[in-house]
């Protein structure tokens, strides 16, 4: 297995957005529009496309619950990553900034910056 050597930059997402999507040459991903649910999918040339869901919500509530603040500004940053394997591909997702607003006794998901890292998973020979 090699490691992470794809990038998609930093983007903010806002609940509601209905595109919430970037691309390259080999993968794809999405948020949906309660960020809650990443959805990636890996499609290299010459080889079946592979399509992972990553729950996210678990991850930011968890940072919700550990940091009790409105703000994942400052934690570290392997505190909020989410990983998932495929049989093809690996993937990693970094939350930075998770902004919350209080909407009665609830916080709720302002927006979010996430970091998408992928790497292709080899077959062992």
């Amino acid at each position: 297995m090699r490691g992470y050597d794809r990038l998609f930059p930093g983007a903010y997402y806002f609940p509601g957005t209905p595109k919430n999507s970037a691309s390259s040459n080999d993968a794809s991903y999405s948020v949906n529009s309660t960020l809650d649910t990443l959805t990636f999918v890996y499609s290299p040339p010459g080889q079946p496309a592979e399509t992972l869901h990553i729950p996210l919500g678990p991850a930011l509530d968890s940072l919700k619950k550990r940091y009790h603040n409105r703000s994942a500004v400052d934690v570290p940053l392997e505190h909020t990553a989410v990983e998932a394997f495929g049989s093809a591909v690996k993937v990693k997702v970094y939350t930075p900034v998770l902004r919350l607003q209080r909407e009665g006794k609830n916080l709720v998901r302002v927006n979010m910056r996430i970091t998408v890292m992928y790497g292709a998973v080899e077959m062992a020979q």
